[in-house]
């Protein structure tokens, strides 16, 4: 019978208590009978006064309410002293009046507790509940678990404080539209049928199941404010709520002592939706802000701010970091209203910090994000914006530092198209989305803006069920993308599987004399169909990698791709065994400014060409050249190895460098001049001292000079072969070894194998001096850098990366690899034990991030990161430290192998 009225009083809800008549029935709390401790009530006029002598006690009451000017005040022996009131009838709680105590004040009430607006609470730490507790689990002191299957509310409309400890709201659903403190502790709304409260524990909530709710009703709804060392708004619901969690208000959290600073709104079910202010306060950077749910929505008025004095904070919307974190929920749907804001800016001195909006479905992105470095130093921040699935992106990420690096935006989704005249039509209905699928869009105009704040990478992934491809489309404006203004910053393209470039691309340096980088790479092909341009620019340099192949060929047969590069410009190497395909279209080298253009591990088809305006300068020799270095000629015969045309040109050396049996080197001037009658030289290296096969010479057509034509062969790369496959590396290195060795892999290992000292004189002097040079211009400031400081160092930063990975590390890297591998394996399996204890099979479920799990787990987890973060630095100090030489020899080596020093 008890239990049908509660549910029959539970049709009215708690805010039916709001009625001045209904509250007038009701006076300080009576029928009060002590379970257990020493304890004395004395009612004076309008006031009710508990002593406690004992460290806890336990009171059941016939009714918990207090009139407006009316006092309760409960006094403990000290802040830790607890005092436990449950009431045991159907009467709600009604606080319109004062409540107080020096100490920890529980008020338990299946049937629903309302502070009303002319309520006042203020102790040392609160706990109000419809959830009940047992009487041992208090007295035994430690981690309380509160529940019942109560669907009363618990509401806020006036004013509470819990001055030195925790202020708690626990029920079915929980309402604050009135003002919360708790400056030294942790500020909850929580909604769910089991709750696990650790006082006093980083890990203050843990909720397991949650509540038989209508789909018409909110689990937690916050209009007021909330101000405290951390703030949690948590709702699991059985049956979805429209709104798991709705924060309208503001919430304040300040990191107090090395405590707090975070914020976290969870909802299992339904949506989580900010149309608020969220501000998350530190000066160390410790601050964070989690935003989670089933769906994630920040409408056109959120407001999230983790900025910090000495760097920017975390934001956390939807997930973490591409969605791999188990200790942090993935949102199926995310959703960045235009007009919201997302704020991790390093004030002062500082690193901008780091935003994440995530879903494992469908992100649309609208808004705003800022994570800049600070005003006296630091550099810009990180964001990633993604859908697994699907991605709409049409906000903006300010990721720039005024003295320091500009930081990178990450966009990654399975499949993109950039530039093209589809668009994002997905719509979401609660978490679940139609419309676009697995196809993301992204505008050239928004990437071209959003290359003025920050460097951007776009990243597909066939994880999410496509096929990780990137297309640039034919339909793209071919405005400029990078150099624009002052514009420095770099775009990468990574396809887990292929790149389709259907439009132009144009590239060109920045005014001030830096460099703009456009790197490709792709987990198979890179396929160019259309021009790429660095032409008229003072910085620019290409990145093509392709794991399978690179071509750069036209769409049709007839009609061919070009490559325009500009002075001072690189073209980046293909790499793997396949090379790269130079079909149907030129590659043309202009400018008044000294260069050398280097193709490496390319075959040539016929009509492929590569052109040369001028004559430049080429640094450590008398002259300059184009340097075309053929990976596999053309057919079994030795084929066409490509054309060399120079139009105009001065004397000019051509190397033709060919691992094959034989080279045919035919019509390899321009029409429009001769080809110079200085030095030609063609080299063939073949594997078993074969002869040289081919016309040889410099052309039949045109005025072109004879000049003088170099055929030379020595054991050099017999050796080179020798040494590899005398390490058993017959099973990859065939004797196919031309065609099948990239040039980097064998000379580096030829280094090694022979003996060849990397300091001997004097190829191992100019490694030296190259890598002195690079060391010297990675000691400037950014910002004092030339326009050749950063080619030089783009380049041979190039070099390290690609050839790094053929050169055996020493073995204090491997050792520091393989303990940061275990120790990651560790950190692992850690997260997975934590994940697991948010499953609905054990006791309850930690909803929070890393920094909120059970202590003890959680102490582990960051105490091995630490050792992770320190190993990692160890590890990174090594590896600068290793000596280029042994990377920049090899080159050199190339070069100048047939060359008197």
């Amino acid at each position: 019978m008890l239990a049908q009225k509660r549910r029959n009083l539970l049709q009215y809800g708690v805010a039916a208590i709001t009625g001045l008549a209904f509250v007038a029935a009701y006076g300080n709390p009576s029928g009060g009978q002590v379970v257990s401790g020493a304890i004395g009530m004395t009612a004076i006029g309008n006031t009710l006064q508990v002593d406690q002598a004992s460290n806890l006690g336990i009171i059941n009451w016939q009714s918990f309410s207090i009139n407006g000017g009316e006092i309760t005040r409960f006094n403990l022996p000290g802040t830790a002293s607890a005092i436990l009131n449950r009431v045991v009838t159907d009467t709600p709680s009604a606080i319109y009046g004062a409540l107080s105590s020096n100490g920890r004040v529980f008020l338990i009430n299946p049937s629903g507790i309302v502070v009303g607006p002319s309520g006042m609470v203020n102790v040392n730490n609160l706990v109000l509940s419809t959830k009940d507790i047992s009487n041992a689990s208090f007295l035994a002191g430690g981690d309380l678990s509160f529940a019942g299957d109560s669907g009363a509310a618990v509401k806020n409309l006036g004013q509470i404080t819990a001055s030195g400890g925790d202020a708690l709201l626990i029920g079915s659903r929980v309402e604050n539209a009135g003002a919360i403190s708790a400056p030294n502790g942790t500020a909850a709304l929580v909604a769910g049928n089991e709750v696990l409260y650790t006082p006093g524990a980083n890990a203050r909530i843990a909720v397991r199941s949650g509540v038989d709710a209508s789909a018409t009703q909110t689990g937690v709804d916050n209009s007021g404010t909330m101000r405290a060392a951390q703030a949690e708004l948590l709702s699991v619901g059985g049956n979805p709520y429209a709104l798991a969690v709705n924060h309208s208000g503001v919430i304040e959290a300040v990191r107090v002592n090395n405590v707090g600073g975070r914020v976290l709104l969870s909802g299992d079910v339904g949506e989580t939706r900010v149309s608020g202010t969220i501000a998350a306060t530190a000066d160390d950077g410790a601050n964070e802000i989690q935003v989670l749910g089933d769906k994630v929505t920040l409408a056109s008025t959120a407001a999230l701010d983790a900025g910090g004095a000495n760097g920017g904070g975390r934001i956390l919307v939807g997930g973490d970091y591409q969605g791999k974190n188990p200790a942090v929920r993935n949102a199926k749907t995310t959703t960045v209203e235009a007009g919201a804001r997302l704020n991790a800016d390093a004030i002062g001195q500082g690193d901008g910090g780091q935003v994440v909006v995530w879903s494992d479905d469908t992100t649309v992105y609208r808004g705003a994000i800022s994570a800049r470095g600070g005003a006296l130093g630091g550099n810009g921040g990180s964001a990633e914006v993604s859908g697994k699935k699907s991605l709409d992106f049409q906000g903006t990420a300010d990721l720039r530092a005024p003295h320091g690096n500009t930081g990178n935006l990450l966009l990654d989704p399975s499949d993109i198209t950039i530039g093209g005249n589809g668009a994002n039509t997905a719509t979401c209905s609660g978490a679940t989305c139609s419309g676009s699928g697995l196809s993301s869009y992204l505008s050239a105009d928004f990437l071209a803006s959003q290359l003025g704040l920050s460097n951007v990478t776009v990243t597909t992934s066939s994880s999410g069920g496509g096929a990780g491809d990137i297309t640039i489309d034919s339909s793209m404006n071919p405005s400029p993308w990078l150099g624009q203004s002052s514009n420095t910053n770099s775009l990468t393209l990574n396809a887990d599987r292929d790149i389709l470039v259907n439009g132009a691309l144009y590239l060109r340096g920045a005014s001030n004399g830096t460099t703009a980088v456009l790197s490709l790479l792709a987990g198979r092909n890179i396929n160019v169909a259309s021009n790429l341009n660095t032409a008229n620019g003072v910085g620019a340099s290409f990145g093509l990698i392709g794991d399978h192949g690179l071509t750069l060929a036209a769409a049709r047969t007839d009609t061919g791709g070009t490559i325009n590069i500009g002075a001072n410009s690189n073209l980046g190497t293909a790499r793997e065994t396949s090379g790269g395909t130079l079909a149907g279209g030129p590659i043309r080298i202009f400018g008044a400014s000294a260069a050398q253009t280097t193709l490496t591990g390319w075959s040539g088809a016929a009509g492929a060409s590569v052109m040369q305006g001028k004559s430049y300068g080429d640094p450590g020799t008398a002259a300059a050249g184009i340097y075309y270095k053929q990976a596999n000629s053309s057919s079994s015969n030795g084929g066409q190895g490509g054309g060399v045309q120079m139009a105009q040109m001065q004397t000019v050396p051509v190397q033709v460098v060919s691992q094959t049996a034989s080279v045919s080197q035919t019509n390899s001037q321009a029409a429009s001049g001769p080809l110079p009658t200085g030095a030609t030289q063609v080299i063939n290296q073949l594997q078993n001292g074969g002869t040289v096969v081919g016309n040889n010479t410099a052309g039949n057509s045109g005025n072109s000079g004879t000049g003088l034509v170099s055929l030379q062969g020595d054991t050099f790369e017999q050796n080179i072969y020798d040494a590899i496959t005398s390490e058993n590396q017959a099973n990859r290195w065939t004797t196919d070894f031309g065609t099948k060795v990239d040039q980097l892999l064998w000379l580096t290992k030829s280094i090694a194998t022979t003996n060849v000292p990397p300091g001997s004189s004097p190829l191992g002097n100019y490694a030296k001096a190259l890598a002195a040079m690079m060391q010297g211009i990675q000691s400037k400031p950014a910002n004092q850098r030339t326009a050749d400081d950063n080619l030089i160092l783009s380049t041979l930063s190039a070099i390290i990366k690609v050839a790094s990975k053929y050169i055996k590390p020493p073995q204090a890297v491997l050792d520091l690899k393989a303990k940061i591998e275990r120790l990651q394996n560790t950190v692992n399996a850690e997260k997975a034990e934590m994940a697991n204890l948010r499953s609905s099979g054990n006791s309850y479920t930690a909803i929070f991030s890393t920094s909120y799990f059970i202590t003890d787990l959680q102490g582990k987890i960051d105490s091995n990161e630490q050792e992770i973060a320190s190993l990692t630095r160890q590890l990174n100090a090594i590896n600068t430290g290793v000596d280029p030489v042994s990377v920049f020899y090899p080159f050199l080596a190339f070069n100048a192998m047939h060359r008197q020093e």
